[in-house]
């Protein structure tokens, strides 16, 4: 399982539940569980020694897989397969370089179509910025609404890469009003990005929690925030009297509305949109989860540096600066990364990723920048 919830929910068993019953087996079956242990970690030791190829990357290998994502295309409502839908920023990225290095105009239809269709859609949060994990149906409309920082930093840099391309401004549009979430609400005030939101919230203080809560909106309520500037808004996302999510598995969304943008060509309406946003922050929060994960900031820092150069704004370009300090600095131990820093303490010693994305990432603040502290650091 990915997610397992505190208590029996959706068809599966609670977490204290499940751990309780793995107790329970490794004291009355270790034997069994050992030699499933054994079976499993020898398929692994195969698939891994098959996969180990030693020949050189071959071009026809890359040629194969920007075939296999234009198979899996989907025409209607862009991205790749069906529902659940992933964003999936990495294999934007190879189609961007598929293109760059063939000229295909088709990988790069295929991430431009899905990045305007992601961002049109439930799956990006219209009001505040940024993109949910994953949409549960095909049309990106219904979102799991949890708000990772790997996923918008590479998505940022990705949409960033596209408006370069392209020079479409809808697609800058898309990198800033992702990166300006992160710096709004995902920012500790010393220049580390903190690691994702929750999914669900209360939707008034000391009620359950529910999925979403912070994220909808019914109709009265646009209604009252908007006044005379409400009918245009409704009708451009969507908003139904009833609730306008064409699914609802756990009868969470009753009545409430997922803003989706019917008119993507247009300009939005910045103003409504900072009105609902002002009135959504007086809202229970989902909860944040604070720790600061260098490998993710090295994307951030990466997606700031290069947005900063592409959109000309020195503001991203200060932000990374200030990411950078902050993880060789406060994550460091002598030569070392550190992994996890949470309320002023970093702790764990980097693994490979680390490594690597704090590197790429103080490689772009160099490149933005021209000062040789980050490109010695990145090295």
């Amino acid at each position: 399982g990915t997610y397992f919830p505190p208590q029996p929910r959706w068809g599966q068993p609670g977490w204290p539940a499940l751990l309780r019953r793995v107790a329970a087996l490794w004291k009355e079956q270790r034997p069994q569980l050992q030699s499933d242990a054994s079976r499993l970690a020898a398929a692994l030791r195969s698939y891994a020694a098959a996969a180990g190829v030693r020949a050189a990357p071959q071009a026809s290998w890359l040629k194969a897989a920007a075939a296999a994502y234009e198979q899996a295309f989907d025409e209607r409502h862009k991205g790749f397969g069906g529902a659940p839908k992933f964003p999936m920023p990495v294999s934007l990225a190879f189609l961007l370089r598929h293109h760059a290095r063939t000229g295909s105009a088709r990988s790069l239809a295929m991430t431009v179509d899905t990045l305007k269709a992601m961002a049109a859609g439930g799956v990006f949060d219209q009001v505040g910025g940024g993109f949910h994990r994953y949409a549960t149906d095909a049309q990106w409309r219904v979102p799991h609404f949890e708000k990772m920082l790997y996923d918008n930093a590479q998505l940022a840099a990705v949409a960033c890469e596209a408006f370069q391309v392209t020079g479409d401004r809808a697609l800058a549009e898309i990198a800033r009003r992702t990166l300006d979430y992160l710096l709004r609400d995902l920012r500790h005030p010393e220049g580390g990005f903190y690691s994702a939101e929750d999914a669900d919230s209360a939707p008034v203080a000391g009620r359950l929690k529910s999925e979403g809560a912070f994220y909808l909106w019914t109709k009265e309520e646009i209604e009252r925030l908007l006044g005379g500037e409400a009918a245009a808004f409704l009708a451009r996302y969507a908003v139904e009297s009833d609730g306008n999510a064409p699914a609802d598995p756990h009868g969470e969304f009753s009545g409430r509305n997922i803003l989706y943008d019917t008119r993507p060509a247009q300009p939005p309406p910045a103003a409504c949109l900072e009105r609902l946003r002002q009135a959504r922050a007086r809202r229970p929060r989902p909860g944040l989860d604070d720790k600061v994960l260098a490998s993710w900031n090295g994307l951030a820092q990466e997606a700031f540096a290069e947005a900063g150069r592409a959109l000309g704004r020195a503001d991203y370009i200060a932000a990374a600066v200030k990411n950078a300090e902050f993880v060789t600095t406060q994550m460091k131990d002598g030569p070392r990364l550190l992994r996890s820093w949470k309320d002023g303490q970093a702790r764990i010693k980097g693994y490979l990723e680390d490594y690597a994305m704090v590197g790429a990432g103080l490689l772009a603040v160099y490149e933005a920048t021209f000062d040789r502290r980050w490109l010695d650091e990145s090295r």
